[in-house]
């Protein structure tokens, strides 16, 4: 009876390892099918991703192209933009010198009596020019086209210089040419660039005439008094012809310049430059003529004739495009 106590015990015990060991062999075989599935699940993540792109990838691609598309708009914009600029800048070019464009032109070549030192030697460009010489050309010309309003001196006298508010007769001068600070910055600028700026000084032309800057009123004043002189010297530019760069952003006007200047004993002098010596020629008869309807005196077509064939040098003025779509004088130049 013991003996099979004994058995029966032992037996129990050899169940219960057997059943440890199925568990452990359980375990063990457990532990690769759970990393096996995780490799699977990766597997088909990768598999879905790559099956949802090629179900979808037209739509993907053209959401990828629309930020580009959209930068070009704006830059298609600003090419409209610019070209409509060089449209404003570079207008239908005329060069015939008989033309709006070419005389229009050509008014802005500093002529007179205070800016004709361009027609020398050498290149002259605006900058060889003084601030005087620049701002006397424009408010005589100015004057000239009758750019002011005449008003009278009655509260504005006494800023005025005092030694310049009489008459040749004594009288105070009772009228004065009003020019406006923005009609002298739009003339300045329209012949010498966009990026000019005019100085707020006195001018006297020396000549019995003089533009006074009032700080008051912000404007120049006009008038004439007693005093100055004149100059028996007479010049005069003949325009020859005209062309320009090929991308239209330059001009070049071609002139001549004579001098007519008497000399006591010896007639007339001819130059072809605005100062120094140089000249050409001589005229015993009297070389000019007086227009009353322009109240200007001109040289003899005949003498222009004759000296452009013998002595006159031909000058080369070079015209640049500013910001604003402008043509202004730049330069002078001897090209013979």
């Amino acid at each position: 009876m013991e003996k099979n106590n004994l058995n029966n015990v032992t037996d129990l015990e050899n169940l219960q390892e057997a059943t440890r060991n199925n568990i452990r062999k359980r375990n063990h075989k457990q532990r690769p099918s759970i990393f096996f599935s995780i490799i699977l699940i990766l597997v088909g993540a990768i598999i879905t991703s790559i099956i949802f792109f090629l179900c979808f990838k037209d739509k993907i691609l053209t959401n990828t192209n629309e930020e580009p598309i959209e930068n070009i708009q704006p830059n298609e914009e600003i090419t409209e933009e610019k070209n409509e600029q060089k449209e404003v800048k570079n207008p239908n070019i005329d060069l015939n010198i008989d033309g709006e464009f070419v005389q229009n032109l050509y008014k802005k070549v500093p002529i007179n009596l205070f800016a004709q030192v361009i027609y020398t030697y050498n290149l002259t460009t605006q900058a060889d020019l003084t601030q005087r010489q620049k701002m006397l050309f424009v408010l005589l010309n100015m004057r000239e086209n009758k750019e002011y309003t005449q008003i009278s001196s009655t509260g504005i006298i006494d800023r005025l210089e005092s030694n310049k508010i009489y008459t040749t007769s004594g009288d105070i001068i009772a009228t004065l040419e009003k020019y406006t600070i923005e009609d002298i910055e739009k003339n300045y600028k329209y012949v010498f660039g966009n990026d000019r700026e005019i100085d707020k000084v006195d001018y006297e032309t020396n000549l019995g005439f003089i533009f006074e800057y009032d700080l008051q009123d912000d404007c120049f004043y006009g008038h004439s008094y007693a005093g100055g002189g004149g100059t028996s010297m007479v010049y005069q530019t003949i325009l020859d012809s005209a062309d320009k760069n090929d991308s239209n952003t330059e001009i070049y006007l071609y002139d001549y310049y004579i001098k007519s200047e008497p000399v006591p004993g010896e007639g007339y002098n001819i130059y072809t430059y605005s100062i120094g010596g140089n000249k050409i020629g001589n005229e015993w008869d009297v070389p000019t003529y007086y227009d009353e309807n322009t109240n200007k005196t001109y040289i003899n077509d005949s003498i222009i004739e004759k000296y452009k064939k013998n002595g006159l040098v031909k000058f080369k003025h070079t015209f640049k495009l500013d910001d604003t779509g402008n043509f202004y004088w730049y330069s002078c130049e001897p090209i013979d």
